[in-house]
């Protein structure tokens, strides 16, 4: 049987992530190096709060690029605070 090598990205994506501080983001497997990180902050979270996520983000995993996607998130039924 042949081993399949490549990376289906749909099945990379994970949902529902939360930095330490509240901050929902989502990742992308990029290769070797490391991952893309989506950030998905909530209405009014501040400027703080972002950096403090990225901070999470890169001492935490292997981030080669962090993103902050305004605007995008949503409050889902179930969602937790």
């Amino acid at each position: 049987m042949k081993e399949n090598n490549e990376t289906d990205k749909k099945n990379c994506k994970v949902a529902s992530q939360v930095t330490h501080n509240g901050i929902k983001y989502e990742f992308e497997l990029a290769g070797k190096s490391g991952a893309i990180y989506y950030l998905l902050p909530a209405p009014g979270t501040s400027k703080k709060e972002i950096e403090e996520a990225k901070v999470y983000i890169r001492n935490n995993f292997d981030a080669i690029k962090i993103t902050v996607e305004s605007g995008i998130y949503k409050k889902k039924k179930g969602d937790i605070d």
